[in-house]
């Protein structure tokens, strides 16, 4: 089958701006987004370039994902999908829970242990004794578990798995019934009216943001959230004449993603800081329907564009889109690596982002040449 250039250029790109986004996440403000690192040298522009890039990355990760586990079901058949899937999906799932999860905890105890030395220093108890009291504390109410019994940042693996489950039963659904017949060919109104229905569903959570999930538990507003476009991608399979739409349609889809966008940063920024802790309803729901409508649009307006623009082989792109579920799994650890030396230099921000987006992905290249393509391993990534 011939290769669909754009929505592998547009995988390629998705992918560049999810290892950015986690190279930004140290330099932002400390209460805006908690991760296991943070600069000294954060600043609030950093905020302003994330919230857009959060509101593009996910949403267009899970349509695409819809989109190609539609084509391997149709092409290699039920059984096929469902072995490929728990073994593309399971696999890394465990071995990361087992092998990469962790690092966050060392990364995390090596951020923690100045702070406790501090402390022990101040209440003259060895550090030993504080340590082991935090990890009381931890073991008793369960929250070391988290550590070591969650997938963390390899959340999405966990809800692509999910998400396929679904997909078989629409399958069954679709052989029952004819969805061509049952589902309009979509347009800007079923846009629209799927985003005030998704809208409408994620009010009643009073979240002005979409949670990135990280317990073994799934969070019903990411899930529903992601499910949506994971459902999307399907159903665009099914009815091709949606990418030429899109295609066609790119300008009206740019203009009022950008708006939406561009609203909802502005109101996000502007009550996140004083509003963070306990969010009202008078707040969050204005914010949520500008998230919706960004997301939905600025989704279709990224397909519509690489339809318009880069529907063409280009050998970079082609071999980032090749990496990119190897670079999803392992980016973490390289980052957390070159950013835990970054962060104590007097490097500008910009470059230490560069350095260590560019590093994480030059690695993840390495490592899935000499681990993943030569190995016994490149049947699972």
């Amino acid at each position: 089958m011939n290769r669909i250039y754009y929505l592998d250029n547009l995988r390629a790109c998705v992918m560049i701006l999810v290892v950015l986004f986690h190279a930004m996440l140290p330099y932002s403000t400390p209460d805006f987004y908690p991760y296991v690192l943070h600069s000294t040298k954060y600043h609030v522009a950093i905020d302003y370039i994330m919230l857009p890039m959060h509101c593009i990355m996910m949403p267009i990760f899970f349509l695409l994902s819809g989109y190609f586990s539609h084509l391997m079901f149709q092409n290699k058949g039920q059984i096929y999908f469902i072995r490929e899937r728990a073994v593309k999906l399971g696999i890394p799932l465990l071995i990361g829970m087992i092998l990469f999860i962790p690092l966050h905890f060392l990364v995390y105890l090596q951020t923690f242990l100045p702070h406790v030395d501090n402390i022990a220093r101040h209440q003259s108890k060895p550090l030993s004794t504080i340590i082991g009291s935090v990890f009381a504390t931890d073991l008793h109410n369960g929250s070391i578990y988290q550590i070591f019994f969650n997938p963390e940042y390899l959340w999405f693996i966990y809800y692509l798995l999910i998400y396929c489950t679904i997909s078989i039963f629409c399958c069954w659904v679709k052989q029952k019934i004819n969805l061509n017949y049952v589902l309009p060919q979509l347009s800007i109104i079923p846009l629209l009216l799927i985003s005030v229905g998704l809208w409408v569903i994620l009010s009643s959570f009073n979240l002005p943001y979409i949670l990135t999930p990280i317990t073994l538990t799934p969070s019903m507003q990411p899930l529903i959230t992601y499910g949506v476009f994971y459902l999307l991608g399907w159903f665009y399979f099914s009815q091709p004449d949606n990418m030429l739409y899109f295609k066609n349609n790119y300008l009206i889809l740019t203009l009022v993603a950008s708006i939406s966008l561009s609203i909802y940063a502005g109101l996000m920024l502007k009550y996140y800081h004083t509003s963070m802790i306990n969010w009202s309803y008078q707040v969050t729901i204005p914010i949520t329907f500008f998230l919706v409508i960004s997301m939905m649009f600025i989704t279709h307006a990224f397909i519509g564009l690489f339809a318009k623009f880069l529907d063409f082989y280009h050998f970079i792109l082609a071999y980032l889109a090749r990496i990119s579920y190897w670079t999803y799994l392992i980016k973490i650890p390289f980052l957390l690596i070159l950013q835990y030396f970054l962060i104590k230099t007097t490097i500008p921000i910009i470059f230490q982002l560069l350095l260590a987006s560019l590093g994480a992905i030059l690695l993840s290249a390495v490592s899935h040449q000499y681990l993943i393509k030569t190995t016994c391993l490149r049947k699972i990534c």
